[in-house]
């Protein structure tokens, strides 16, 4: 039951940030609708993410036990991930938008966690399904976590080619400064 509703707490939380962030958010001036892949992934990391709920639910009634540390691990990456994904979300509110677009007076942000990574909010999400995938303790779920992590750097990517050519000068000092686009220390 407490893995059920972790699992549904964060989806919710996760939508909820995000609503918050696009209605706080300026209108955009330059919009690019993402290529297919990034649509892709968007998708299926909710698919993803409601089949966790679903799984969840029916395995719970089954024989499986569960390790109070490995639930303790996986609740607190998922509060840890929903904090950063917070902070993160407050630095970039005006910008914040689910397609990539520049916005009127657009800045480059390097408040809170953008000063460590130039992508924290995918990383947040990274650390979200990875405390969703220790919850769920399924073979299924760390067989699919290597396509969300290629996936969040393929959107980075696309994201970082977007933002040098909006932004030009000023990114490309910001990432002379920030050396690791999605994880610290390896990527």
């Amino acid at each position: 039951m407490v893995r059920t509703v972790t699992v549904a707490a964060y989806l919710a939380l996760w939508l909820v940030l995000r609503w918050t962030a696009l209605r706080l958010s300026k209108p955009a001036r330059v919009r690019r609708i993402s290529p297919w892949f990034t649509r892709l992934v968007l998708a299926y990391c909710f698919v993803f993410s409601v089949g966790f709920v679903a799984a969840n639910t029916w395995s719970e009634g089954s024989n499986q036990q569960d390790n109070s540390v490995r639930l303790a691990m996986g609740i607190f990456m998922v509060a840890l991930a929903l904090v950063a994904d917070t902070i993160c979300l407050l630095s970039l509110c005006p910008f914040y938008s689910l397609e990539m677009e520049i916005k009127e007076n657009h800045a480059v942000i390097e408040s809170g966690l953008y000063r460590l990574v130039r992508h924290p909010i995918y990383l947040s999400n990274i650390i979200g399904f990875l405390g969703l995938c220790i919850l769920m303790n399924h073979w299924a779920a760390w067989v699919a976590s290597p396509a969300q992590v290629i996936g969040f750097f393929l959107m980075a990517r696309e994201e970082e080619l977007f933002l040098i050519s909006h932004l030009g000068k000023e990114y490309e000092r910001y990432r002379a400064d920030v050396r690791w686009i999605l994880i610290p220390g390896i990527l």
